[in-house]
């Protein structure tokens, strides 16, 4: 038989052996001394410099705010006065409505009260949204809760104070080159911040002439610009010379030919 202190001796020595081992490694808790810590910082910083060499670079659209940015949503003309209209960007709703010709007002599609659709309900004698469901009416510039039927006053008048939480959320819309453009990015201070919409100079020119259209398409907006700037499948695809004017190259330059009438 052996005696209590044989039995327990090859633990000690192999407990012992582990204690020299362990500092060599990282420990999830802290490291309970000094050696152990120098040891676990070695360890982290070597493991730093390679999750940092083989990272791939970061390209500048990993940090691209797709929402700070100006969005055409609508010709001016698709437009009735006073009447919202539902469009979207990026898979949110936005009511628009034209003020005049040159104004127009936007708010994020959705009344705070009971998320009733702003677009399905009506603009007010004052130029208000007015949601159809219980009749809260907002401005559509600030998203300001402007009325709330249920609470107004026997002289017309509402509280002094509407909770925040009653206003709806206004977004900046402006008119340019007959197009209603949105900023789905913040309020005006973002937006005056980014570049403002693009200009096409020649549809400022006098006698320059817009065809405006409108084709809705179910699929991601990636796949339809890949489709525009693909101009070689014009001519085979569709059949239409028209499409052969973005078909030059080196060996075939594209000519243009000016003509004028007399008058």
């Amino acid at each position: 038989f052996l005696s209590i202190g044989e039995m327990f001796l090859p633990k000690l020595l192999w407990f012992g052996l582990l204690l020299q081992i362990l500092p060599a490694f990282a420990f999830v808790g802290g490291p309970p001394t000094n050696t152990i810590r120098r040891h676990t910082t070695l360890s982290s910083s070597v493991e730093e410099k390679a999750t940092a060499t083989e990272s791939p670079k970061a390209s500048p659209y990993d940090r691209f705010d797709y929402n700070a940015h100006w969005y055409p949503v609508i010709w001016i003309n698709e437009l009735r006065l006073r009447e919202p209209t539902k469009v979207t960007v990026f898979d949110v709703d936005y009511v628009v409505a034209k003020i005049s010709d040159t104004e127009v007002v936007a708010l994020v599609d959705k009344c705070p009260h009971k998320a009733a659709a702003l677009s399905q309900g009506r603009m007010t004698a004052s130029g208000k949204f007015q949601c159809a469901y219980h009749g809260w009416s907002f401005d559509g510039k600030s998203g300001q809760c402007a009325e709330i039927p249920q609470i107004v006053k026997p002289d017309g008048s509402m509280p002094p104070v509407v909770p925040q939480k009653s206003c709806a959320k206004a977004v900046p819309a402006q008119v340019h080159q007959s197009m209603v453009w949105l900023f789905p990015g913040g309020g005006l201070e973002e937006a005056l911040k980014s570049p403002p919409p693009p200009t096409v100079k020649e549809a400022d020119e006098l006698g320059f002439g817009i065809s405006t259209a409108m084709r809705e398409m179910p699929v991601d907006w990636p796949i339809v610009v890949s489709n525009i700037y693909d101009a070689d499948h014009g001519l085979f695809a569709h059949q239409a010379k028209p499409f052969d004017m973005y078909s030059a190259s080196k060996d075939y330059p594209l000519k243009i030919t000016e003509s004028f009438p007399d008058n």
